[in-house]
């Protein structure tokens, strides 16, 4: 409480009421506004990206990054077009390494290869019961005449692009919190994996 002299030099008291009524005019503190949430299926953006840089350069990168998702999505099921079986899933591993190469020169994060080739196993054993069925029998259906040749490369092209765009988006979200490959943890991240692989999929 504190106290004001008035026009006859008597006082009067201020309480804290009045002063806690001055200051609610000047609007919310910044962790007061709740982030809005990410749409399903995009890169989620980490709480406090926008205090570093403009929002509209946060979303050009994000937009980028996800432009060389799209792109290398588009090139693993080329790869899965492959006839040759196992040799497609050669050509796949190859093209999501490239991706992640691509992306951490993006992000500036020092790129460690064989790390790199590790955390995306590890990712695609959250799938791997459904993978490893479907890529079975896709790549050996390869070995079939005819419709057996086209249902082996549509199964492998699909499952191709499914795990390539859930590798990236995962990647993408992570280096967006300023994450690198050394701190990136696959078990954390695979039911985001897993639904983002699941959406792409269909």
């Amino acid at each position: 409480m504190e106290s004001e002299a008035g026009p006859s030099g008597e006082t009067k008291a201020t309480t804290s009421h009045d002063q806690a009524a001055s200051g609610s005019t000047r609007g919310p503190s910044p962790g007061s506004i709740s982030q809005a949430s990410p749409r399903e299926g995009a890169a989620e953006i980490e709480p406090g990206l926008d205090s570093v840089l403009p929002d509209d350069e946060v979303q050009k990168r994000v937009a980028q990054a996800m432009k060389i998702v799209r792109r290398r999505r588009y090139w693993a099921m080329a790869g899965g077009l492959l006839p040759i079986p196992v040799f497609d899933i050669f050509a796949i591993a190859g093209v999501q390494l490239a991706m992640l190469r691509e992306l951490s020169v993006h992000y500036g994060v020092p790129f460690q290869r064989n790390l790199a080739k590790s955390l995306m196993t590890t990712l695609l054993g959250s799938v791997l019961p459904y993978v490893a069925g479907a890529g079975l029998a896709g790549s050996l259906a390869k070995t079939m005449p005819v419709l057996g040749w086209g249902v082996g490369l549509a199964t492998i092209s699909a499952l191709a692009g499914a795990a390539t765009h859930a590798t990236g988006v995962v990647f993408v979200q992570h280096f967006e919190s300023g994450g690198t490959f050394l701190d990136f943890d696959p078990i954390e991240t695979r039911d985001f994996f897993r639904r983002e692989f699941d959406i792409a999929r269909r």
